[in-house]
């Protein structure tokens, strides 16, 4: 017994130190992958950080690799509908609608759930904060919509929507704040213009209502998109960006262009028409407005016409 005894000890030990090697080779990590020994031992500072940045890689790894296989099974769902609603181009517009709306509002959340950790500027996390709340709000109302319509909406994002989520929470946090703040100024601007239009064309009036109700919503937004906007340094985005009229003013107008053909005609006119055409070749305009028909239209472009 008492040699047996130190001897059980010994096997004792030597047990437990290889159960906890083994242990520690074997143990699932949450990053993914396994534990190794050395890491999970903590024998060596450099080597615990090396493993500890190996974990971090693969954990990294695994959740791309979870996001890719999401985002793939959402591509093929959204394929899938829009396969059904070419079936009846009667319901076509309205279910398209509704189809791209539920993409959008999940990747409005997604991003906006990113910049609520990863933004600095407090008027960025209120906006994004607010974005959530809206969009989650909206999403289960535009379920409800869905289910009228006999659609199926997709459970995710596509895959280049979460590419470009990912590309963005990878940005320093200086530019992180300007760039979610800038998306936000375009994507609502966009969204306003469509929601304003949808409620209005829509044929099923759950879509219509819908559009109607949350177009208030992502006018807030806009309006917070650029209050923030202002807080990082960035133009604000409004709807003098383009002309009211939605059109290029033609040109000839009179007043358009006196510095180039206006000023070499004029020469020449002064000196071909003594009185008739009044002042000088700098402003083609006026003298079009005492010659003929024919000198006068010429005249209204700037033309070498006014000197005839």
């Amino acid at each position: 017994m008492t040699v047996r005894k130190p001897m059980s000890l010994v096997a004792l030990a030597v047990s437990l130190t290889l159960g906890a090697s083994a242990y520690g080779q074997n143990t699932p990590s949450p990053y993914g992958g396994t534990r190794s020994g050395a890491a999970q031992s903590g024998g060596g500072g450099a080597g615990a950080q090396a493993q500890s940045g190996q974990r971090w890689q693969a954990g990294q790894g695994a959740y791309g690799g979870a996001s890719a296989h999401s985002g793939q099974q959402a591509d093929q769902q959204i394929l899938q509908q829009l396969s059904q609603i070419q079936q009846d181009p009667n319901t076509a517009a309205d279910k398209l609608f509704v189809l791209m709306a539920a993409v959008d509002n999940q990747c409005e959340i997604q991003l906006a759930q990113q910049a609520q950790q990863k933004a600095q500027s407090p008027q960025v996390k209120q906006l994004a904060q607010q974005i959530v709340q809206d969009h989650q709000s909206a999403q289960q109302q535009l379920q409800q919509t869905a289910q009228a319509l006999r659609l199926q909406l997709p459970q995710g994002i596509q895959s280049i929507e979460q590419q470009k989520i990912q590309i963005m929470a990878s940005l320093p946090s200086d530019q992180f704040d300007k760039q979610f703040v800038s998306h936000n100024q375009a994507a609502h601007a966009k969204a306003v213009t469509k929601y304003q239009a949808v409620s209005q064309l829509a044929q099923n009036d759950q879509v219509k209502q819908y559009a109607s109700q949350t177009l208030p919503r992502l006018q807030h937004h806009f309006q917070q998109a650029n209050a923030a906007a202002a807080a990082v340094g960035l133009p604000s985005a409004g709807s003098e960006a383009q002309p009211a009229s939605g059109q290029i003013p033609p040109s000839g107008s009179g007043t358009a262009a006196p510095g180039s053909r206006g000023d070499t005609s004029g020469s020449s006119g002064a000196t071909g028409a003594s009185g008739a055409y009044g002042t000088s070749g700098a402003s083609g305009a006026s003298g079009a407005s005492t010659g003929s028909g024919r000198d006068a239209a010429s005249g209204g472009t700037g033309g070498a016409g006014a000197g005839r």
